[in-house]
């Protein structure tokens, strides 16, 4: 049997290797399954061309070897995955989203913050962006009691989720 015979024999059943591909790959995938397919028919018959594998092992007594297909289907898929995996749209696009939407929160926690009391504005600018929220450390760099900056920060948060929640 011929390489040409067998792909001929492989290709009749082409629906059946797409349906496996199309199972595998998901909807946002970057190529589609009749790309994969046809890739596999190439490195099948490369690899016949080249005697890296018996005919046998694709066809045996007039039959199609599932088998050997869909484990090469498999690997084609992955091997999509693997080179592709940065690039895919909608990963980028929900990440653009998402720094969109936390610009947005940010900017609108720091309008409210910049309407405060100054006293308040100082202390919870410190609080998150110099001291990280540890107001241990806070309280010994300013020298004001750990108490009085767990009460203020605690009363800066309720104030900033009121303002937030009324403004929306």
């Amino acid at each position: 049997m011929t390489s040409s015979e067998i792909l001929d024999k492989l290709y009749r059943k082409h629906t059946v290797w797409v349906l496996i591909v199309e199972n595998k790959l998901p909807i946002y995938a970057p190529i589609t399954a009749e790309d994969i397919v046809q890739d596999m028919y190439l490195k099948i018959y490369q690899k016949l061309k080249e005697k890296k594998i018996k005919k046998t092992l694709i066809i045996k007594r007039g039959e199609v070897q599932y088998n050997y297909i869909y484990v090469t289907l498999i690997n084609l898929c992955n091997d999509v995955f693997r080179t592709e995996q940065e690039t895919l749209p909608l990963k980028e696009e929900l990440i653009n989203k998402e720094q969109e939407q936390q610009t947005e929160f940010l900017e609108k926690i720091d309008s409210i913050i910049d309407n405060f009391y100054w006293y308040y504005e100082k202390l919870f600018k410190l609080y998150t962006i110099k001291f990280k929220g540890n107001m241990s450390k806070l309280s010994k760099a300013t020298k004001i009691s750990y108490k009085t900056i767990w009460k203020d920060i605690n009363q800066i948060k309720k104030l900033i989720k009121k303002q937030y929640e009324n403004g929306k």
